[in-house]
């Protein structure tokens, strides 16, 4: 809904799994009271697990939402780069200064989103988390012995991995072969 005489948008939802939860709060906070009001009850129970959103973008409500959702994700993906940089939470006043961190944390969320989408198209989310995932990659170090790289420190788990995602390659099949004698043909 847009706003009158502004260029600001109002995008509302309610989150049925919120709702429970603001719920279940309100009730216990109030199960100590002497007088239980169950018209307050009522009002507040409609407004449960409700999101506004205003924004001076006119979005559709499912990419209003979208938008939301990731909110959380992209605010770990840059808390966990700059753990992984070393920086620290700095005021900085230099125009270069803000520009640098700014760009750094925008390089480091385009990275994470890749990898994000990378581990999801190869189901890996599903059995490890993200920080398990990078854990991994960061093993994943080559040295050069005798003209030849190998790859040290790895376990077959985390080189099958590496290699669902493939920056290793994948061992090529190995051909059984098959038991017992070979049955002569009779013709008759």
């Amino acid at each position: 809904m847009k706003l009158e005489k502004k260029e600001k948008w109002l995008y509302s939802f309610r989150d049925s799994e919120r709702a429970a939860q603001e719920e279940k709060s309100w009730l216990e906070r109030n199960k100590t009271k002497d007088s239980y009001d169950s018209e307050e009850y009522k009002k507040k129970r409609q407004k449960f697990g409700t999101i506004v959103f205003d924004s001076d973008v006119d979005l559709a409500p499912l990419a209003a939402w979208k938008t939301y959702s990731y909110r959380w994700q992209i605010e770990l993906v840059i808390r966990y780069y700059k753990d992984a940089l070393c920086s620290d939470t700095t005021k900085v006043h230099s125009e270069y200064s803000v520009i640098g961190s700014e760009f750094i944390n925008f390089i480091s969320t385009v990275i994470t989103f890749r990898l994000l989408n990378l581990f999801d198209r190869t189901d890996l989310l599903e059995k490890k988390s993200y920080k398990e995932l990078m854990a991994i990659l960061e093993k994943g170090k080559k040295v050069r012995i005798e003209k030849e790289w190998k790859l040290v420190k790895m376990n077959p788990s985390q080189i099958e991995i590496l290699q669902m995602l493939e920056l290793l390659p994948k061992p090529e099949p190995v051909q059984k072969r098959k038991r017992g004698r070979p049955r002569k043909k009779v013709s008759l």
